[in-house]
């Protein structure tokens, strides 16, 4: 069945992720606080199409205002977001040829972080117009990459080893500014912004930050589709690619540089959405191989539909509570992280490794850590062999991995659900009484 969907189930596969992606937009539209029936969401989405009328329109009913002033742009939000982070993901283990590589281990994320901590707490760009805090998150994001990329080159050309240890030592720093900003500024308002957006959500979307976040990462996984020759080229290594004429330096100069602007703009709009690019590369990784012009359309789709189905779970996962993104997405990949980097552990050592790791608030540097100690052997065709994760026992590597999920996923329930709607979530201004009719809360 694998290798049928590596040669000839490359088309099936979009397909498949295209409708997976539509029933996973419409079972997302119908469930919240208030519930909608499929029906009246098909025929508001198909009315407001073809309407003609501005989607904010007075007057246009309950069931309208909450399907595309509330639900439609949180889902479109994740779906770019999952589409832009998954093909980072596939784009930064190429480049540093380390499947264990996402934009949150080389710490551009942080830089990211960084920028928008200072736009909102310092009101630093704010000359730069109303989207600035996406603007000096994109800076930051940029001079991230920048310094990762000086820093690596220090002493000898970059290698994966070198651009993996400037990006922990990088991300830290900009950890330690972002947590000195937070600590003296005077906004208590302020704070409690960048506590919540750090959680990640995607409760803040408007369609406004959507018509400039969608052509970004749009066009910017295009680009990389396009660029799938020279991706392919940087799994067989530098040298390789020299006998063939092609030097590399100046295009993973280049990838880092169109990475720093999906992720920039993807953490000015969702907060810190880690191992999304870790996790989704893997499994599509196995499915159709390393080819990146098959390997970046499918992450990308099945990002899109992962993060919309995790945004559905967690408005409704706990009740009247909407669990941030971040939390959710970070619980069940830490484990997936680890597990990959004990390739050369037993099974119960593997067993201690996934669970210290995700019951301690160090596990993406103890991730960071690994890559650079246990780099994983690549294949003939450049790709990772999954049988080398863990030579003793690689299935029950995987499955344990996934049950410490399950169980840092439920404890999470257990402790948050007496707290209720005290948590932070985000509030339907409508109400449903028993006939199914809505009201305006006061």
């Amino acid at each position: 069945m694998v290798d049928f969907l590596k040669k000839q189930g490359y088309l099936f596969i979009c397909l498949g992720l295209l409708a997976l992606l539509v029933v996973a937009l419409f079972w997302a539209l119908s469930i919240g606080t208030v519930k909608l029936p499929l029906v009246n969401i098909y025929n508001t989405v198909i009315e407001q199409l073809f309407s003609g009328q501005p989607i904010e329109g007075v007057d246009c009913g309950p069931v309208h205002d909450i399907i595309w002033l509330l639900r439609l742009p949180r889902l479109v939000l994740a779906a770019l977001v999952g589409m832009g982070l998954s093909v980072c993901g596939v784009i930064m283990q190429a480049v540093v040829k380390n499947p264990l590589a996402d934009p949150y281990i080389l710490g551009i994320s942080s830089g990211a972080s960084l920028g928008a901590t200072a736009a909102i707490l310092l009101g630093i760009g704010v000359a730069l117009g109303e989207n600035f805090v996406g603007i000096a998150a994109f800076i930051g994001a940029f001079a991230m990459s920048l310094g990762v990329l000086f820093i690596s080159n220090l002493g000898g050309r970059s290698n994966s080893v070198k651009l993996l240890l400037a990006g922990m030592a990088l991300s830290a720093v900009c950890g330690a500014f972002s947590s000195f900003i937070v600590y003296f500024a005077n906004n208590k308002e302020g704070m409690q912004t960048i506590a919540y957006w750090m959680m990640g959500s995607f409760a803040g979307a408007k369609w406004e930050t959507l018509a400039v976040i969608g052509p970004i990462v749009v066009l910017a996984v295009m680009f990389f589709w396009t660029q799938s020759r020279m991706l392919n080229l940087m799994l067989l290594g530098d040298e390789s690619a020299l006998t063939l004429g092609t030097d590399l330096h100046i295009y993973r100069q280049i990838y880092l540089l169109v990475s720093s602007l999906i992720v920039g703009f993807v953490v000015y709009a969702a907060g810190m959405v880690g191992f999304v690019g870790l996790v989704v590369p893997h499994v599509i990784r196995m499915l159709v191989g390393t080819d990146h012009k098959k390997l970046i359309p499918v992450s990308a789709l099945t990002g899109a539909v992962f993060l919309v189905i995790a945004d559905g779970l967690c408005r409704v996962i706990i009740p009247r509570t909407e669990l941030p993104i971040g939390i959710l997405i970070s619980a069940s990949g830490s484990s997936v992280c680890v597990s990959c980097v004990s390739s050369a552990t037993s099974f119960w050592k593997s067993t201690l490794l996934t669970s210290s790791s995700m019951l301690s608030s160090s596990s993406m540097t103890f991730a960071s850590l690994s890559t650079v100690m246990l780099p994983m052997r690549y294949a003939k065709d450049g790709g990772p062999r999954y049988s080398d994760l863990c030579p003793k026992c690689p299935d029950k590597a995987f499955t344990n991995s996934f049950l410490f999920s399950a169980f840092v996923i439920i404890s999470i329930l257990l402790v948050s659900f007496p707290f209720g709607s005290t948590i932070y979530h985000s509030e339907c201004p409508y109400s449903q009484a028993d006939n199914g009719t809505f009201q305006k809360k006061m």
